[in-house]
């Protein structure tokens, strides 16, 4: 396979990352960075191919961690998502796909929270993800950001990037060089994004495309696109918010989500799963359990695990991975309570309840803070969530999502 080329001998998979562009030496147009697109931006957008009224592919959200361990083995979620993709469509597999949809953009950028890419690499602001708490997470540590090194050991399908030069360019510049490098073989390719004009340009060219892989700052780009194409406008309707009980579930420490559950703590009714306080953490969950059982009613509840490093243990993946599966039978047992409206703060907690729960798919509804949308499944004992990662959300949110008639 040939990397992509840029300029004369150079692939973009053997550059060297000294670090993020700053004020001495920026970019293209990166001092947009701190001001409004430019308008040639937008007339790039427009030139992509219309993806006319709806857009008939899939949106693969990275709910796991950029170092999560690989899906069955040489699998990346990616592959997943894409052959869930080709049974809906009725394809046998993405090897039987067309050569035009079995590419897919990869951009786990969030410009709106501090998530940035810049060479294949991952940041949080200024800094590299590596160098963040984020290095110390206990279940996927972030100890490798070059993104595509790490999508190549989880797969057998060429990974390859396109850089921020080539993105600043618009879709003029990304959609050859997405077809350069899908006649190489590759077919996932990593594209890096500063601001919100780089994901509506990576948006408006992969709208096209089956599959698409990137977090809330994609989907939000994504999102705008195919609005501003669509020339009947729809006010979405009011949707009301489940009665009955409500069970809340904290599992990240993140400072963002600590804050939160110390606000919730003096609202409502709370219990803490503390590992320290027993010899097996398996034994906690008897009793949580039975707390949930006596509390589950008409005020809101909250069990959490979340708490500052002063206040747990030493790091243990194993211990943290058993909360996780905790907090996911909790969530289980509140919804066989009665509960419709749950509440998690995490993604690893998200994940875990959403496994617990069966979930295989989801209406999104209206977004409760930036990034934090409420979704309902779609069985036939529908349930209301709102699935949050450790660092999104106001100081108010659990107890806001707690408490409102309307998901909005």
């Amino acid at each position: 396979m040939r990397s992509a080329a840029n300029g004369a001998g150079e692939t973009e998979r053997s550059r060297t990352v000294q670090g993020r562009p700053n004020g001495r030496e920026q970019p293209p147009s990166q001092a947009r960075h701190n001001g409004q697109p430019e308008p040639a931006r937008r007339g790039n957008q427009e030139s992509a191919p219309s993806a006319g009224r709806y857009w008939s592919g899939l949106l693969f959200s990275q709910r796991r961690s950029a170092q999560s361990p690989p899906c069955g083995g040489t699998q990346t979620g990616v592959d997943v998502g894409a052959h869930h993709f080709c049974r809906f469509v009725g394809i046998a597999n993405r090897d039987a796909i067309d050569e035009h949809e079995s590419v897919t953009i990869i951009c786990p950028a969030a410009p709106e929270h501090g998530r940035t890419l810049y060479n294949g690499r991952l940041f949080v602001g200024d800094r590299l993800l590596s160098e963040s708490s984020m290095a110390r997470h206990l279940l996927t540590p972030m100890t490798d950001l070059d993104i595509v090194a790490v999508l190549s050991r989880q797969t057998p399908h060429p990974v390859a990037l396109i850089p921020l030069p080539v993105v600043r360019r618009g879709s003029a510049a990304i959609a050859p060089r997405i077809a350069a490098l899908r006649a190489d073989g590759v077919r996932d390719i990593i594209v890096d994004a500063l601001d919100e004009a780089d994901l509506l340009a990576i948006a408006a060219t992969g709208v096209h495309l089956g599959v698409i892989t990137g977090s809330a700052g994609l989907a939000g780009a994504l999102g705008k696109v195919l609005h501003d194409r669509d020339l009947n406008d729809v006010d979405p309707p009011s949707v009301p918010a489940p009665a009955g009980p409500i069970a809340i579930f904290a599992g990240s420490c993140s400072q963002a989500t600590l804050g939160q559950v110390a606000h919730a703590i003096e609202c409502y009714p709370s219990y803490r799963l503390d590992p320290r306080s027993v010899e097996n953490t398996t034994d906690l969950y008897p009793d949580a359990l039975a707390w949930l059982a006596e509390n589950l009613g008409t005020t809101p509840v909250l069990m959490y695990s979340s708490a500052p490093a002063s206040e747990r243990g030493p790091a243990d993946a194993t211990v943290a991975a058993e909360l996780e599966r905790m907090m996911g039978g909790l969530a289980a047992a509140a919804v066989a309570g009665g509960a419709h409206r749950i509440i998690v703060a995490g993604g690893e907690t998200s994940g875990a309840v959403v496994d617990a729960l069966g979930v295989k798919a989801v209406l999104v509804n209206a977004e409760m803070d930036t990034g934090v949308p409420w979704c309902s499944t779609v069985d036939t004992n529908p349930v209301t969530l709102l699935l949050k990662s450790g660092n999104f959300g106001k100081p108010d949110l659990l107890v806001r999502a707690a408490t409102v008639a309307e998901l909005g």
